[in-house]
């Protein structure tokens, strides 16, 4: 029996998915849209319009697009902002790209294809994590960790 996380982060957290499959983006989206707000891109100049208006929570990227690899969409959103948490998507892992992914923090890896509950699962922990890391946020700025 498969055991699913529970959704239990306070704010609607937005999700960025970028992906040149569509029907990748559709799947996810699917999977996703019920516990949180779903932005899609097909391209890095989608990609690029879509944070020129609105930074998400969490992102899903697809290491293997074309004209460009998907760390750079990665190392984009890191310096436009600090606590994204990234999730890194591929059919076609390798070593290199696993040390590019820890170089740049990534919060998980999925390879395609992939079980959408699992998927669902592993941004249902990136969102617990912010909320846990807002917490701890919080915290010290009334000085409860010193």
């Amino acid at each position: 029996m498969r055991q699913e996380a529970e959704s239990n982060h306070r704010e609607r957290k937005s999700v960025l998915i970028i992906d040149d499959d569509e029907e990748i983006l559709k799947l996810i989206k699917r999977t996703l849209v019920s516990d949180f707000n779903v932005m899609t891109a097909q391209s890095n100049s989608q990609f690029r319009s879509l944070i020129e208006v609105s930074l998400p929570d969490i992102a899903i990227v697809d290491i293997n697009l074309p004209g460009d690899d998907g760390f750079s969409c990665l190392r984009e959103l890191k310096a436009r902002k600090e606590g994204i948490k990234n999730i890194v998507l591929t059919g076609y892992a390798t070593k290199s790209w696993a040390i590019q992914g820890i170089k740049h923090r990534v919060f998980d890896f999925i390879e395609k294809p992939f079980d959408e509950y699992e998927l669902r699962n592993v941004v249902i922990s990136a969102a617990n994590s912010l909320d846990e890391e807002e917490d701890r946020n919080r915290a010290k700025e009334f000085d409860f960790y010193e």
